[in-house]
């Protein structure tokens, strides 16, 4: 193999590499019995405070300011600014679209 060959396409071989190296210890903790299984808990109250603890930590820091300026008004960016949710409003309304398009094409 060229050297050449080798230094061009050295990001596409690092992403090949990492993928086989994560696809191996995927394989290696599925279907060896290296780890142990682990035995499953669920405590209710527990998954409340800490779903209540998220939202309101979600909560202090959406009113962060940041000192960097947008590039399009020159004011101070927002923890969700108007860009953020009109870019994550588009990727809801496709990830919609496509479940109503597979229950449909589902149900015939």
């Amino acid at each position: 193999m060229d050297g050449s060959f080798l230094i061009e396409n050295r990001l596409t071989l690092r992403a090949i590499s990492e993928f086989g190296l994560l696809m191996g210890y995927f394989y290696f903790c599925d279907r060896t019995d290296f780890f142990d299984s682990a035995t499953k808990s669920y405590s209710r109250d527990l998954f409340l405070f800490l779903y209540f603890l998220l939202i309101i930590a979600w909560g202090i820091s959406s009113f962060k300011i940041h000192h960097e300026r947008s590039p399009f008004t020159g004011k101070s960016i927002l923890y969700l600014n108007r860009h953020q949710t009109e870019e994550w409003k588009g990727w809801m309304q496709k990830s919609i679209i496509m479940y109503v398009y597979a229950w449909l094409h589902m149900c015939g």
